[in-house]
């Protein structure tokens, strides 16, 4: 069968906290009965989703992330909105992200390396954002809430293992690689 893969950035510590004040102070705003709300450590922006892969090649999705991050440090990210995405039938609560040039090319190089070692990686357009929560009813009313004030920063991308289980799903980093190169 395989392990279902997908490559994200993750929230520092400091920023996931901040983010969940954020989401929080959103709850206390809105009638969100309607959302299944994800925990924090589950938080994260994919920037490219394998699927199922056999285990035995996730050493060489490993490899390929760690030669296509940039090494300049964590990337610096601005909220445009938590609220319903996409906008146009809303299917998640989402953190929308402004993307950065420099994200951009953090996410084609990904990308690049993963297709040139032989996986099939995501040809989506990408749209940067962090799902806090999932919608339990088609179509429910999603207030959105300007959060543009914060910056959230982004340490490390992973190669992640992801599982669907009746409770959700759950996510296991299996590599983490640090946004700041170490000296050797």
């Amino acid at each position: 069968m395989g392990l279902r893969i997908f490559v994200a950035i993750t929230p520092s510590a400091r920023s996931l906290a901040r983010l969940g004040k954020l989401v929080v102070a959103y709850r206390a705003r809105s009638s969100a009965d309607s959302v299944r709300w994800i925990p924090s450590l589950n938080w994260h922006v994919t920037l490219s989703f394998l699927g199922n892969i056999d285990g035995t090649r996730v050493e060489s999705v490993a490899r390929a992330v760690d030669q296509a991050r940039d090494g300049r440090g964590a990337l610096s990210l601005r909220p445009r909105y938590l609220g319903g995405f996409p906008r146009r039938k809303p299917r998640v609560m989402a953190c929308a992200l402004d993307p950065t040039p420099r994200l951009e090319r953090l996410v084609e190089r990904i990308r690049t390396a993963l297709d040139e070692g032989g996986f099939e990686a995501d040809d989506k357009p990408f749209r940067p954002h962090v799902t806090v929560g999932r919608l339990t009813k088609a179509r429910a009313p999603v207030l959105a809430s300007d959060v543009s004030h914060a910056r959230i920063l982004f340490d490390k991308v992973s190669v992640f293992r992801s599982e669907t289980l009746s409770s959700g799903a759950r996510y296991e980093a299996l590599h983490e690689f640090p946004l700041v190169r170490e000296e050797s």
